[in-house]
């Protein structure tokens, strides 16, 4: 062997042979390889990009944005994210404490999504939220418009604008309402009820679902109990919420003071039938009126109720004592008697704002009569 064939050699045993290579060098050069490989990075891409457009810029994301906005209290922005109408009324609720109010309750920790697409228009939404209002699971529905497309693939929605919904609180017997820890004037005409009385006061409250609404009154003398509506739709008709009326513990108390002055005012009198009182004392025997003298023992307790044609007293109960000298028309013997009269009477109480008349009607009772 020669030397040039020797040095030649680690050359040639250093190639790969020729068919190891081809194989590789084919596949690379494949246009269907590279076809198949971009309609696989096309595919992710496509999913990916339709994943993200979903999760981050589908309706529900704009829903899940107005509940975050809600329960951080920034109804300004929540206002100007459904681009609303707000109606005319009160906007006590649309702001502040009473807004913050509204929500108390409101869960959104299992906060879910339903959307569906409309039949009229390919690029509206509606999506369906569903949460818990207190201890009781409730749903709003929104109503969303695709307004165009950025960057090719990701969609904008927007709310379809809306009027606000409204809640309307009347009273009979208070010129104004507390409607969720705030004082607010009934300043509309409500109309006369049915069954009698002073006419309604009314006002209306927009707000923004899901809303509690809480109202209740409380004057000198009466009070209307706190009562609850929650509003959880856009579309849902204007509810009512009217307030009783039921008798403050400052009205009885009153009532009890007039009737104690009444019943006072009788007991002073030395006779034995106080004009318009219901004491009454019989005897055959000669009375000298000096020696006349009543006591109250026990003095009535009212108990006020309210019915269609009024405030009405239950019937009133009470005791009284005489002590007075009675002298025997045969005898002539003088005798010093004592008795207990129990009795009752009625009374008439007629309550106008801060002003209240209470008239013990069973006897024709006159103050002024000393007889």
């Amino acid at each position: 062997m020669t030397e040039d064939s020797v040095a030649e050699s680690p050359e040639v045993s250093a190639s790969a042979p020729p068919e190891s290579r081809a194989p590789k060098s084919n596949i690379l050069k494949s246009p269907w390889f590279w076809a198949g490989a971009c309609a696989l990075s096309i595919a992710g891409s496509t999913i990916a990009i339709t994943s993200v457009n979903q999760t981050y810029f589908g309706p529900e994301r704009q829903v899940s944005q107005y509940f975050e906005l809600l329960q951080s209290g920034r109804s300004d922005r929540v206002l100007g994210l459904l681009k609303a109408k707000v109606p005319t009324g009160d906007a006590v609720l649309l702001s502040g404490e009473p807004f913050k109010a509204s929500l108390k309750g409101l869960d959104t920790s299992n906060l879910d999504f339903v959307t569906a697409g409309s039949a009229s228009d390919p690029d509206q939404r509606t999506v369906t939220a569903t949460y818990k209002m207190g201890s009781t699971e409730q749903q709003t529905t929104f109503r969303l418009q695709k307004t165009r497309t950025d960057w090719l693939f990701f969609d904008h929605w927007e709310f379809v604008p809306v009027t606000l919904p409204t809640a309307t609180v009347q009273a009979q017997y208070s010129p104004q309402v507390d409607v969720n820890g705030s004082a607010s004037p009934l300043t509309a005409d409500g109309g006369k009820p049915k069954d009698g009385g002073p006419a309604w006061k009314a006002q209306s409250y927009p707000v923004l679902p899901p809303a509690m609404v809480n109202a209740s009154y409380e004057t000198k003398f009466i009070k209307g109990p706190q009562k609850q509506q929650a509003i959880t739709s856009f579309d849902q008709a204007a509810p009512k919420i009217s307030l009783g009326a039921e008798a403050s513990d400052s009205l009885s108390d009153y009532i009890d003071a007039q009737l104690k002055s009444y019943l006072d005012e009788c007991a002073s009198r030395q006779v034995l039938k106080p004009a318009g009182c219901p004491m009454n004392y019989d005897t055959n025997a000669r009375v000298r009126s000096s020696t006349i003298k009543w006591e109250i023992l026990q003095y009535p307790e009212a108990e006020v109720t309210l019915t269609p044609k009024g405030w009405e007293v239950e019937r009133l109960h009470g005791r009284a004592k005489i002590a007075l000298e009675e002298q025997d028309l045969d005898s002539g013997e003088r005798a010093t008697v004592q008795e207990e009269d129990p009795f009752e009477f009625s009374a008439a109480v007629t309550v106008n704002g801060n002003r209240v008349t209470v008239t013990p009607d069973a006897f024709d009772y006159d103050p002024n009569n000393k007889t």
